[in-house]
C-alpha cells in the first residue's frame, strides 16, 4: 500500500489572523470556509498544492498548553507532535521567516546530514522545516 498526506490539522485562536498568517508566510490559499454544528466550530481548508490544512476554531477554544509549543517539551506530551515540511534551502526559508516576523522557536541544527528548524504558527503549533 503506498499512502501519501492528504492533510493535517490545526485548532486555532482567530481563523481570519490563521489564514492570513498561513497565506503569507506559507502560500496557503482558502478553498472553503463552513461552520459546523455538530462540534461547534468553524472549519476552513486552505490548499498550497496537493497539501491542505483543516483550521479550525471552536466556539470556546482552549488555548494550546505552553508544554506543546517548545520544540524541547512538545515530546513530553502525548498526542500527535508537529508536521516537518522538507525544504531546498532552509536557510533562505529561516531569512523568509524573519522577513515575516515569525517565531523560530529552535535553529537551524544540524541533524545528522539534515539541518532543522522549528518556528511557531500565529497560535502557537510547532512547524518544523527540514533541509
Amino acid at each position: 500500500m503506498n499512502y501519501r498526506i492528504k492533510h493535517f490539522a490545526i485548532s486555532v485562536a482567530d481563523m481570519d489572523e490563521t489564514i492570513g498568517w498561513y497565506g503569507r508566510v506559507l502560500g496557503f490559499q482558502p478553498v472553503s470556509r463552513t461552520y459546523l454544528e455538530g462540534p461547534h466550530c468553524e472549519m476552513a481548508t486552505l490548499s498550497n498544492g496537493s497539501l491542505e490544512i483543516e483550521v479550525f476554531r471552536h466556539d470556546e477554544t482552549i488555548p494550546i498548553p505552553p508544554e506543546r509549543t517548545s520544540p524541547d517539551t512538545d515530546p513530553q506530551v502525548q498526542g500527535m507532535k508537529h508536521v516537518c515540511f522538507d525544504c531546498e534551502n532552509l536557510d533562505e526559508m529561516i531569512a523568509h521567516f524573519k522577513e515575516c516576523g515569525v517565531d523560530i522557536a529552535m535553529g537551524p541544527i544540524a541533524l545528522g546530514t539534515s539541518l532543522l528548524c522549528y518556528i511557531r504558527d500565529n497560535t502557537g503549533n510547532l512547524l518544523e522545516f527540514m533541509q
